[in-house]
């Protein structure tokens, strides 16, 4: 996401302009700088890849509903509450860990968010990729397209468990078509937005 911000930011949007390497440099150094320091303290690329997976799953689903309820709560629109969680392993979990396997068993309302923009990210992809091939406009479309691989890379178990597993830690059917059909009323506003 960096690189994304980054470039929306300072509206870079060409391959070629001289500070996509800028950005893309730091954005590369940070994801490296994290891979060695997870090496030296013992981990393996699997354990770096997890923790930026983790890392985006608690930015899209925790982080967001804690900011709306904090936000909620000082405007007086929502009372502070707590609501405790099961936090006991059992045997399913301690395999699926074993496996290197994400658990995905809790509430759809951290679930929907994170396979909504995972199908977003999914569709933006292959609609770029078709462009691409279309139109061959790599010059503006190289950045997006590598970044929306990379968001494909990083959430590839959301897509695992959503469409191949079949075990107890997977994404169900109702939350995958839920996701699916708000992702699709999405694209179909940001399509009208955009013919604006």
């Amino acid at each position: 996401m960096t690189l994304f911000v980054l470039c929306v930011t300072f509206n870079i949007t060409q391959v070629s302009d001289t500070f996509f390497t800028a950005f893309a440099f730091v954005f590369i150094s940070s994801l490296l700088k994290l891979l060695c320091e997870v090496i030296v303290t013992g981990g393996s690329v699997r354990t770096w890849l997890n923790e930026q997976r983790i890392w985006k799953i608690k930015w899209l689903a925790i982080y967001a509903y804690g900011v709306l309820d904090s936000v909620l709560t000082k405007l007086r629109l929502r009372k502070a509450s707590f609501i405790p969680t099961n936090k006991a392993e059992d045997k399913d979990t301690v395999r699926l860990y074993e496996k290197g396997k994400f658990d995905f068993r809790t509430s759809n309302m951290f679930l929907v968010p994170l396979v909504t923009v995972v199908t977003l990210n999914l569709c933006c992809f292959v609609g770029g990729v078709a462009r691409l091939a279309a139109v061959g406009n790599w010059d503006t479309m190289f950045a997006q397209a590598v970044l929306s691989f990379y968001g494909l890379i990083m959430s590839f178990p959301v897509m695992d468990a959503m469409l191949l597993r079949q075990d107890n830690g997977c994404i169900p059917l109702s939350t995958t078509l839920t996701s699916t059909m708000t992702a699709l009323v999405l694209l179909s506003f940001g399509h009208l937005i955009l013919l604006r």
